[in-house]
């Protein structure tokens, strides 16, 4: 595929790799991807199932985990991920974190137990005073991984930026 919609270099990158071997763990609100035929043979044990979905919800933060897998490693005729080979860790978290409970810490943990080699957390820490705030378990978590996922070697973490 040239002048692929995902980036100027996409295409030449699959030139080294398309995620073969790879485990590529998504992390956010709503990842509903077990019957999506963009994922059908490269989905692994999904977190939190779908009972934990956040059913409050609207719009597009309804479908957005689901998304943001798509772009990351959809495989199917009509869309193509950056990452179409690698194997999919859909990690869905139902609320993100509050005043006293940080789910998403759990789910990061869980990530890197579970094999990831690359964890996108396409969710954001809250709103607090105006910047957002990284809750003190989620840090935790987050160094967790950079320390443990990956037998020891640690995971790579990419944050969405938009």
């Amino acid at each position: 595929m040239t002048g692929s919609t995902l980036g100027p270099h996409v295409a030449d990158a699959w030139s080294a790799t398309r995620g073969a071997g790879t485990v590529l763990a998504v992390v956010d609100s709503n990842v509903d991807v077990a019957e999506h035929p963009a994922f059908a043979g490269r989905t692994l044990r999904e977190y939190g199932g779908p009972g934990n979905r956040s059913p409050g919800l609207a719009g597009a933060y309804r479908t957005h985990g689901t998304k943001v897998a798509g772009l990351a490693a959809a495989n199917s005729r009509y869309v193509t991920g950056v990452a179409p080979d690698a194997m999919l860790l859909p990690v869905s978290v139902p609320t993100l974190g509050t005043d006293t409970d940080h789910p998403e810490a759990d789910a990061l943990r869980w990530a890197a137990d579970a094999g990831a080699d690359i964890i996108c957390c396409a969710w954001a820490p809250s709103l607090d005073a105006g910047r957002y705030a990284l809750p003190p378990s989620a840090r935790v978590a987050l160094d967790y991984c950079l320390t443990e996922g990956r037998r020891g070697k640690g995971c790579v973490l990419v944050f969405a930026a938009g």
